[in-house]
């Protein structure tokens, strides 16, 4: 197969692949072997995370790349149907890659006869392997995930920092690696604790990995998937947020009923709080670094309570 000369290669065993496809496929072999170790650890029947892995691939795939051509709005409307099968043009969509992901652990669960919470688990624990994977082929791509320019200061002189044509950018892509392997330690650090029950780890990636993606989509500034000011992966990692609070909230029996509430309606004062200093972002001359503070500070508020509510629940 011909490769196009301007998209960055790099050589495997002799032959020419590309370079950010070789990141995903690490990804995914990350991702299903801590997958694959993870189920054997837990004793689950026999092929069903390689079910779920292979699952993974196609489905993580699919709903990748329908996610990005309904939300794509560089043409002024979505990607025309006639155009969503062109997968070599590129276009793809991390928040559809992590729904894909757990469509598969939950359809791979129903046709093995497990626990379709604790195959969750098992793909939240693994997903942020491949996702850091991803993050770090973005770099490849020009002037792709990438920040406001910057003004002169430490940041702007470090290793998170590139230099474009005429400004210098924050590498957004970097932070988002780094958050991923964070996310991917609290996640399996959670999992030794004793008293917890299947699905607690996966509502804990909805709820961390929403925060997260919300506070980094406002930081790229390369308007992918963007409608005005609007980031629609910003607006899917909020919901995110909510499924999570929403489902803390459901499985916390017996907790006070004003906590179980708390959480989701929490969100409200979040997002108003996050559209508003999303403007003062956009302008206001108040110090950035400030506003981003204030954002990680509202956003922590539904997901500190819905993790409130996943530790206090006791065992039936």
């Amino acid at each position: 197969m011909t490769l196009y000369e301007e998209a960055p290669q790099a050589a495997l065993s002799g032959l020419n692949v590309y370079a950010y496809g070789l990141h995903i496929a690490i990804g995914f072999l990350a991702m299903t072997a801590a997958a694959i170790w993870i189920a054997h650890q837990k004793k689950m029947k026999k092929g069903t995370a390689t079910l779920f892995s292979v699952l993974a691939i196609v489905l993580g795939g699919i709903v990748s790349r329908l996610f990005f051509c309904i939300m794509d709005q560089s043409l002024g409307t979505p990607v025309p149907f006639s155009a969503w099968f062109r997968i070599d043009g590129g276009g793809w969509s991390m928040t559809g890659l992590i729904a894909g992901v757990f469509l598969a652990a939950w359809l791979s669960a129903r046709m093995t006869g497990q626990n379709s919470m604790e195959l969750l688990d098992i793909s939240a624990c693994s997903l942020p392997l491949l996702i850091i994977a991803e993050r770090m082929g973005d770099r490849l791509i020009e002037d792709f995930n990438t920040s406001r320019p910057l003004e002169d200061g430490w940041i702007s002189r470090s290793f998170l920092a590139v230099q474009g044509e005429y400004e210098t950018y924050l590498r957004t892509y970097y932070l988002a690696a780094a958050a991923a392997l964070v996310l991917f330690l609290i996640l399996n650090v959670m999992s030794l604790r004793k008293n917890r029950r299947n699905g607690d780890l996966w509502i804990a990636f909805l709820l961390i990995c929403g925060a997260m993606g919300v506070l980094l989509e406002s930081l790229r500034y390369d308007y992918f998937l963007s409608i005005t000011f609007v980031h629609l992966q910003q607006v899917v990692f909020a919901l995110m947020i909510l499924a999570g609070t929403v489902f803390a909230a459901v499985y916390a029996k017996g907790r006070p009923s004003a906590l179980r509430w708390a959480a989701p309606l929490s969100l409200i004062v979040t997002v108003g709080a996050v559209i508003g200093i999303e403007f003062a972002i956009d302008r206001s001359d108040i110090n950035n670094l400030l506003l981003y503070a204030a954002m990680i500070l509202v956003i922590l508020i539904p997901v500190v309570l819905g993790l409130i509510l996943l530790q206090r629940k006791e065992l039936d």
